[in-house]
């Protein structure tokens, strides 16, 4: 099963989860809709109705058995972004980068091309663009943008997920726990500390286990195209513009893909799993 297979099971699963109205993690109850976390067209910006909570995932009773989770990295080692910045482009922003045997430090312009990838979600008539440049690093962006917004990308899978950031009906930031689940990214809450799967917007563990959030539309797309679409759109800057959790080096070149090599791997995740590339 290559990692596209997988995703495609899992996001089979999650139309379980979205496609039913009733109450949102949030206590809310919304009519029916339904929404693609990686659509290839826009979708309205309505955010996905949920059911009640759920007990399985995936076919995996919750909460998930802890011997199931993967450690790939500790707890905030990805620092998830707390304060997003936004700008018309990449224009005049500089990065710190290390370099070369000695790991010196450099300034580069990591300037945007019309080609690079980036999630776009449209909210109230305006439109953001995530560039995948940044969510390489970071995978989460805690962001307010039509009210409390999430925006997600595993690398290891490709998949990403945007939905309302609430938990228990309260804002709540979101950080990147480590952890790996069927090699997928999976999330902690700062109200809660629940552990939450990124690519079933589900809380596997912890005490929201069961709780789902509620999706809202977006698409992954090339800038050019996106921006074709939505010429006002803004474009999330990368650090330090913007502001992330805990980042004790604060130093990444976003000029570069970190899971560049990862494609011509014959193994998915990281560290020892049963699927195959």
């Amino acid at each position: 099963m290559n990692r596209r297979d997988l995703v495609a099971a899992s996001l089979a699963s999650l139309a379980t989860v979205a496609g039913c109205a009733g109450r949102t993690d949030d206590g809310a109850t919304t009519e029916q809709t339904t929404a693609t976390p990686t659509a290839t067209e826009p979708e309205p910006a309505t955010p996905a109705a949920v059911s009640g909570p759920v007990e399985t995932v995936a076919g995996v009773d919750l909460p998930v058995p802890e011997g199931l989770l993967g450690r790939g990295a500790p707890e905030d080692a990805i620092p998830a972004i707390t304060q997003p910045a936004f700008g018309n482009d990449w224009s005049g922003v500089e990065i710190e980068a290390r370099e070369g045997v000695g790991n010196e430090l450099v300034t580069k312009d990591p300037r945007l091309r019309a080609d690079d990838r980036v999630i776009g979600v449209e909210r109230d008539g305006e439109a953001r663009a995530y560039p995948l440049r940044v969510l390489n690093w970071h995978e989460v962006v805690n962001d307010e943008f039509g009210g409390p917004l999430l925006v997600t990308f595993c690398p290891l899978c490709d998949s990403g997920v945007t939905a309302v950031r609430t938990v228990a009906g309260e804002p709540t930031r979101f950080g990147v726990s480590g952890l790996l689940w069927n090699s997928d990214l999976v999330m902690y809450d700062a109200a809660t500390d629940s552990l939450w799967s990124q690519i079933a917007g589900t809380a596997i563990r912890g005490r929201r286990t069961g709780h789902r959030l509620a999706l809202v539309p977006s698409e992954i797309t090339t800038l050019g195209d996106w921006r074709t679409a939505h010429p006002d759109t803004q474009v999330l800057l990368p650090p330090p513009a913007s502001e992330t959790v805990g980042d004790r080096d604060g130093v990444r070149d976003y000029t570069q893909n970190p899971y560049a090599s990862y494609d011509s791997v014959g193994r998915i995740g990281i560290g020892q799993n049963s699927l195959d590339d």
